[in-house]
């Protein structure tokens, strides 16, 4: 029996926070634009103080109500039928977690750092840079060298890799049946990103496009995640990409270069190995490592999902230049590999466009 997909309207999935005042949400989300089309430099020249000020006003009237108290993420049987996912988790539009749900796949059971140095160590990766996702230089290198410098203690982070999405042989070692019985309906693209980090590593809070279900393999992960229409509270840049983030640090409420943060309604989940978390479209989440970890995100796009979530996060996503969507199109269709999670820097970005735009006429020098 086909299942409709509704938008849905939740107190959960409303785009203006319900104690936020309508003409602030959209003095904000002019802001918000303002940044978007003329870069966070020109912005900060001409509206950074008209931004801070609002941001002040906000967090004077959000005083006078109780401090939201922090929530764990919900779990959901490991079994739960279709209709009741779409129901429990797509609805709300926030995170829940499959306990133990992958606890018998073999990837759980067999992959480690010394599986993927024996049989994919010659495999190229890349280590990358992306603007509020990655503090550590681009680099490129064979997954076996990689390996070698995380068993002995970097702190650099394999993130987004490709790694299972050119080897499809590994998702013989998911159920891939059970992670497909959840995808949305009129959702594409199913894309596969394996992490791999050693402890005390993390990922600073951003959100992208995609709803996903990430899989704990190995170690224990904390998530602390919040909702969609809280990017007010959570002082979001927008840098033209495929994604967004924030600098607050969840763990300094009172920084007072984020003064709504600690109004902000904060989820919060440990990961061990076999745990598997729905994470919605446009959620924010801040990620660390707490052991030496492995995971697996296997993620989807739905433009209905997205637009459910965030219609200006969505169309802000078809009017980023870094890269613009037209040469990460290319490059997913000719090259197979994203430009998303390749290095940040715009030249190199304009250089793989020119290289694989198939309308660009020879020059002779």
């Amino acid at each position: 029996m086909p299942i409709s997909f509704k938008v849905y309207t939740s107190q959960y999935s409303k785009m203006k926070p319900n104690e936020i005042k309508s003409k602030d949400w959209y003095h904000y989300n002019g802001l918000f634009l303002a940044e978007h089309f003329l870069g966070s430099k020109t912005f900060q020249k001409y509206f950074g103080a008209s931004q801070k000020k609002l941001y002040y006003k906000i967090s004077n009237y959000l005083s006078k109500q109780n401090q939201i108290d922090k929530k764990q993420v919900e779990s959901l049987e490991k079994d739960i039928s279709r209709e009741d996912f779409l129901k429990l988790c797509y609805e709300p539009g926030l995170p829940k977690v499959f306990r133990g749900a992958a606890a018998n796949w073999e990837a759980i059971k067999k992959w480690n750092p010394d599986f993927f140095e024996e049989h994919y160590g010659t495999q190229k990766i890349y280590l990358n840079d992306n603007v509020g996702i990655a503090d550590q230089e681009f680099e490129e290198l064979s997954l076996g060298d990689y390996i070698k410098q995380f068993k002995a203690r970097t702190l650099k982070y394999l993130r987004f890799s490709d790694v299972v999405n050119h080897n499809p042989e590994l998702k013989n070692d998911f159920d891939m049946d059970w992670i497909r019985n959840y995808n949305l309906p009129h959702s594409w693209g199913e894309d596969t990103k394996m992490f791999m980090g050693a402890k005390g590593t993390l990922t600073p809070l951003h959100v992208g496009l995609s709803d996903f279900l990430f899989v704990q393999v190995m170690g224990r992960k904390k998530w602390i995640l919040y909702p969609t229409n809280n990017r007010l509270h959570l002082d979001v840049r927008t840098e033209r990409t495929f994604h967004y983030y924030s600098n607050a640090n969840p763990y300094k409420l009172d920084d007072p270069n984020f003064p709504l943060l600690k109004f902000a309604q904060c989820y919060e989940v440990y990961l061990e190995p076999g745990d598997v978390l729905w994470v919605p479209s446009f959620v924010w989440h801040h990620v660390e490592n707490l052991d030496d970890t492995i995971g697996i995100r296997c993620g989807r796009s739905s433009l209905a999902s997205a637009a459910k979530s965030s219609k200006i996060l969505t169309a802000l996503i078809f009017l980023a230049t870094k890269p613009n969507i037209f040469s990460h199109a290319i490059a997913t269709r000719t090259q197979k590999r994203s430009l998303v999670f390749m290095k940040s820097r715009t030249q190199l970005n304009d250089n793989l466009f020119n290289r694989l735009n198939p309308f660009k006429r020879k020059t002779k020098i």
